[in-house]
């Protein structure tokens, strides 16, 4: 629906460049398939907390609180902290919107094209 909106944009504006980046489908391939994206095969554990739970996650003791600690290898996770994702995933999303497929068309093209 919102990307048929973004067509219709495109077609009423055709001077403006109109991008779709998607946010929601890389975040779950994360889930989905984790080691796709250079992560660990593991439940969505955080990288950093206090080590609680099969999450890794307390709300009441978030990471940077006493007692939470961070993961050796921010790069094999997915999750910071249960809720915000690492730079890791954020780099993936950002590479996807700069050069597809998670853009369309992607922020950055061939000049070719």
């Amino acid at each position: 629906m919102l990307q048929r909106a973004v067509e219709r944009l495109r077609s009423k504006h055709p001077a403006v460049r109109i991008i779709y980046a998607d946010y929601y489908t890389p975040a779950i391939q994360f889930v989905l398939q984790p080691q796709k994206f250079g992560f660990l095969q593991q439940l969505p554990r955080a990288c950093c907390g206090t080590g609680e739970g099969t999450y890794n996650f307390n709300l009441t003791a978030k990471c940077g609180d006493p007692g939470a600690v961070a993961c050796a290898d921010p790069t094999t996770h997915w999750s910071w902290d249960g809720i915000h994702l690492t730079e890791a995933a954020y780099g993936h999303i950002a590479k996807g919107w700069l050069y597809g497929p998670f853009a369309d068309p992607p922020i950055l093209r061939s000049p070719l094209l």
